[in-house]
């Protein structure tokens, strides 16, 4: 039924207000398709708000509880990886021997220049009777580290030769504080330890080759150089685990002896001594000990105060140097000192020039 008040806007015949086309000359009525614009976009916004506000069902919570949960484990799982201590092993250890050599040029030197050809003169000069020297010097010529001889004859009567050697270009970068450098840096080619829990400190034995050896070392020169820096003999190396890593921390046998020692003596740290050793403070010497090690000195006792120590005799003024994991004693009267390593809060070593001595810290 047509309502008064609209008519079709082409042909003006009345129409009802929800038709959508003139029944006269069929022609779309404007509020007809303007009615049905606004129910298509009220549906879709019905639509859209069902999608977006759907609800959260049992699932998707598990779901998100569950993503999270690996997050967490991954992000701890991450840290632990960090703070965790590096395993020991040869090629770590070789690793940290490597590094402690590659960045001490005067270590490095003990290895790799021979110091016995005595050529810290330039020129080299050798008379007739020095037949031994003279074969060494004859093979850095052929190796073109040196020019050939110079000869000069002195003498009437009894006549003697000198031969005088001068470094060529080649010689005078090989030759270096008048050692023979053979190679630029070392490489460990084995490594040889303790094959029982490690701890924190160590000493260990390797053997090492020439990284990048000279092209001109080769043949009976070889050999020499060989001989000469002890090349197949095993060298120490004293490692210490220090934040989470290991590093070489010297090459002194004597460290090592001390070391050693110590391992043997001492108890493995736990967890919660090794975590007290890294928020020690002042002078872990200072108390009375006893040595345990010696049976002829069974019971003997060495006793440290701020400013005096009984070491082997009554109380003498003193200076300590702590520095790591090691004390020097200083004695200010005698001008001399010992070197203690400390295992841990109760045991310490001592390396005096022929034993190495262990105390134990008396509690009593």
């Amino acid at each position: 039924m047509a309502v008064m008040g609209y008519f079709c806007t082409k042909c003006g015949t009345p129409a009802d207000v929800d038709a959508r086309f003139c029944a006269d000359c069929g022609a779309p009525h404007k509020a007809a398709a303007a009615t049905a614009a606004t129910e298509a976009v009220s549906a879709s916004a019905d639509v859209v708000g069902a999608v977006t506000k759907a609800p959260t069902t049992p699932r998707r919570v598990g779901i998100l509880i569950a993503g999270g949960v690996i997050a967490v484990v991954a992000i701890v799982g991450g840290l632990v990886c960090l703070m965790a201590d590096e395993a020991a092993s040869p090629a770590v250890f070789a690793q940290a021997i490597n590094s402690y050599y590659d960045n001490n040029p005067g270590a490095a030197a003990k290895l790799l220049c021979a110091a016995d050809l005595q050529l810290a003169e330039d020129p080299v000069s050798l008379n007739s009777f020095e037949s031994q020297r003279r074969a060494t010097m004859d093979s850095l010529v052929v190796a073109g580290l040196y020019s050939a001889p110079e000869v000069q004859t002195t003498g009437n009567f009894f006549s003697m030769q000198t031969y005088r050697y001068r470094r060529t270009d080649a010689g005078s970068r090989a030759v270096k504080d008048g050692k023979l450098c053979v190679a630029p840096a070392i490489r460990v080619k084995n490594v040889r330890y303790d094959l029982g829990a490690p701890g924190t400190k160590l000493a260990a034995l390797f053997h090492y080759e020439f990284k990048q050896p000279e092209p001109w070392l080769k043949g009976d020169l070889a050999k020499r150089i060989t001989r000469s820096l002890d090349q197949n003999a095993e060298y120490v190396a004293v490692l210490e685990l220090r934040d989470g890593k290991w590093r070489m921390t010297t090459d002194d046998p004597r460290v090592a002896k001390s070391v050693a020692a110590s391992r043997m003596a001492a108890p493995q740290q736990s967890l919660a001594q090794r975590v007290k050793s890294w928020f020690r403070t002042g002078n872990p010497l200072i108390g009375q000990w006893r040595i345990t090690n010696s049976p002829w000195l069974a019971g003997t006792r060495v006793s440290f105060s701020a400013e005096q120590a009984a070491v082997g005799r009554p109380n003498e003024a003193v200076r300590y140097e702590v520095k790591g994991d090691s004390v020097t004693v200083h004695y200010v009267v005698r001008n001399s000192s010992d070197v203690f390593n400390i295992q841990d809060d109760d045991h310490i070593s001592l390396l005096s020039d022929t034993d190495v001595f262990l105390l134990e810290r008396i509690k009593d």
